[in-house]
């Protein structure tokens, strides 16, 4: 609540919220990221027994975008302005299974659209191994009918980010048909 009363951007404390409910399902995430501290009920729960205080109207809003699975703050905010910005919204980090039995998980997916949308920290960048495995990854969707995105800190720039959400937009619309049977989620 506290920081929900200092006004700041709507999707900086949804970031908070995904924080607080992160899961880790399986091993080897649990071991690389801390559990959160709550669930979204609880999180509600108290939010909602604080009546009217500052910066509620902040902490309710933020709060009907706060997702368990996200894996950082700015996973967070990239799927929170693209629901504010009307794109359907989009399954955290699910674990997708190839028809090769390959399993891959994926920061944001329109499973319908086959659509995937991955956000690359520096990292992805910088670290050789990390950026083999994304390409080698990417390729594996795009084998089976996947499109996939990758984005950076610059997709939030004045400019990018329209042309970004204008590119998604598209192919979220394009790619989705009355009957199209997504793929198996584990």
């Amino acid at each position: 609540m506290d920081l929900a009363a200092q006004a700041g951007p709507l999707e900086h404390l949804v970031a908070l919220g995904d924080s607080m409910v992160r899961t880790a399902p399986t091993e080897a995430r649990r071991r690389r990221l801390p559990p959160g501290v709550t669930d979204v009920a609880e999180l509600r729960a108290a939010v909602e027994e604080r009546g009217r205080v500052r910066g509620i109207r902040a902490a309710r809003e933020a709060l009907e975008l706060v997702r368990p699975g996200a894996d950082s703050p700015q996973e967070s905010r990239l799927r929170a302005r693209l629901v504010l910005d009307g794109i359907p919204e989009p399954a955290v980090n699910p674990c997708i299974r190839l028809a090769t039995g390959q399993r891959l998980r994926v920061d944001l997916v329109w499973a319908e659209a086959k659509v995937a949308v991955e956000y690359d920290g520096d990292q992805h960048r910088t670290d050789r191994r990390q950026w083999r495995e994304d390409r080698e990854r990417d390729a594996a969707l795009r084998a089976e009918g996947w499109e996939v995105i990758r984005v950076t800190a610059d997709v939030f720039r004045p400019g990018h980010w329209e042309l970004f959400v204008r590119q998604l937009r598209g192919l979220v619309a394009a790619r989705t048909r009355p009957g199209r049977v997504p793929p198996s989620w584990i």
